[in-house]
């Protein structure tokens, strides 16, 4: 138990270590001192199971978020690994189909950004969970339109996101102003 088969995202939280396992589609917990302490996950398409997980944030509020790129959701879990909800968009109003997800970040505040692949735009979700406002992620001569976006969060508000493998690093104000 607790073997890792393809680690591609750490995340710390309640004293705990999670690891996301993209082969195993699971997420692995492990105290302080690396022992493993469970599991949850695994591959599916009900709620709470993964199909191509990508990444892993925490909330101040004490939830852990999973981007799954093949699912087009971040899975909303308490730390003891059981499913609390989603946050996905529709392509429109009338549609069923959701919108392609690339990248995921948790600020200080508890805001999350998550980035909208369709529209280009990084979108908000405050502490609360209400949809905020939304702002754009521009692409840039020579990068890769289908490399997944890097985000993460700063100390002052501030959000940083680099296309992987790309050489701009784009800082955005908490307002969304590059």
């Amino acid at each position: 138990e607790g073997e890792l088969l393809d680690p591609i995202s750490l995340a710390w939280a309640g004293g705990q270590l999670y690891v996301l396992d993209g082969e195993a589609r699971r997420v692995n917990i492990y105290g302080p001192a690396g022992e493993f302490r469970g599991a949850f996950g695994g591959r599916g398409t009900g709620p709470g199971s993964f199909e191509a997980p990508r990444t892993l944030a925490t909330t101040p509020g004490g939830e852990l978020l999973v981007l799954d790129v093949g699912r087009r959701e971040v899975g909303r879990f308490s730390l003891a690994g059981e499913y609390r909800g989603r946050y996905a968009f529709r392509l429109d109003r009338t549609s069923e189909a959701l919108r392609d997800l690339e990248g995921l970040a948790v600020g200080a505040d508890g805001t999350v950004y998550i980035v909208d692949g369709v529209a280009r735009k990084v979108r908000r979700i405050d502490p609360s969970g209400t949809p905020g406002g939304a702002f754009a992620l521009e692409e840039l001569v020579g990068e890769s339109a289908t490399a997944p976006w890097l985000l993460q969060s700063g100390p002052e508000g501030q959000l940083y996101a680099v296309r992987q493998g790309g050489q701009i690093l784009r800082t955005f104000s908490a307002a969304g102003d590059l």
